[in-house]
């Protein structure tokens, strides 16, 4: 069974401090790991005797073990499903905005200015568009990328985007966020869906319905596909994982979520 070290040590004169140690489990979808990681160092930072070990591994897996009770926090890029195991809080840490993209040497000129519509895009992921050329680009056939299930972020596209419809069987499908960027910024002929906290030079995220993929975007409601991050515990949060999320949720944790991602309260 997972325990949990929680000392509150008061100290002499007017103020009293909390200071914590022992070590905090957590299950990371890929979207938010590099976030929980982010925010694990500056908590560790203020509290040297606190270790806390971020595994990545998808939403499902992060929602099965906190459910198991393997880890304390499970980290999670899709909402509670009804179908998920009784007794779970979801605590709101941030909020993600997911993209469309494509390689930097993309077929169809200007695509990160024009963008596509969301007719295109979901007529490209399920195999009805399988050429640059019937989007305004060259002649060159289109190669989709996308997730294995299970995943939070596929989960979230196929019902905003795709309305359920399956990703065409010829898409190429990667076990991580990471795995499915690096694969498209390596053919230029190459598209998938992201979060917006991977997109850098290397890749270009797609206007979509006229509207670009961008936090300021997001925060004035323009751009719809957003989605929230979540810290999932079981039961109510105790102990070292409610001091960690309570961390998350402040001024000092929204500032690095802030960084990349939509703020707790948009």
């Amino acid at each position: 069974m997972l325990s949990l070290v929680f000392a509150l040590v008061a100290l002499s004169g007017p103020a009293l401090a909390a200071k914590l140690s022992g070590e905090l489990l957590t299950s990371d979808s890929t979207t938010v790991q590099p976030l929980a990681e982010d925010l694990a160092a500056a908590f560790t930072k203020k509290n040297p005797n606190v270790k806390i070990n971020v595994a990545g591994g998808g939403s499902g897996v992060s929602i099965k073990d906190v459910a198991a009770g393997k880890v304390h926090i499970g980290n999670s890029s899709r909402k509670l499903k009804p179908s998920d195991p009784a007794g779970l809080v979801a605590n709101v840490i941030g909020y993600d905005a997911v993209a469309v993209f494509v390689n930097s040497k993309c077929p169809t000129k200007d695509v990160d200015k024009k963008g596509l519509s969301k007719q295109q895009v979901k007529d490209i992921f399920t195999g009805k568009i399988i050429n640059w050329k019937d989007v305004g680009g060259k002649n060159a056939p289109i190669m989709v990328h996308s997730r294995t299930a299970p995943s939070g972020i596929l989960d979230f596209f196929s019902e905003e985007v795709l309305d359920k419809e399956a990703v065409v069987d010829t898409a190429k499908k990667h076990e991580s966020t990471g795995l499915q960027k690096q694969a498209v910024t390596q053919n230029p002929n190459a598209i998938g869906f992201i979060s917006l906290g991977y997109l850098d030079k290397k890749v270009v995220g797609v206007p979509l319905n006229g509207v670009a993929p961008s936090i300021k975007n997001a925060i004035a409601g323009k751009y719809h596909l957003v989605r929230p991050l979540i810290m999932v515990t079981k039961g109510k949060p105790a102990g070292l994982a409610a001091a960690f999320i309570k961390f998350a949720q402040s001024a000092e944790g929204q500032k690095i979520v802030a960084k990349k991602w939509l703020k707790a309260k948009k």
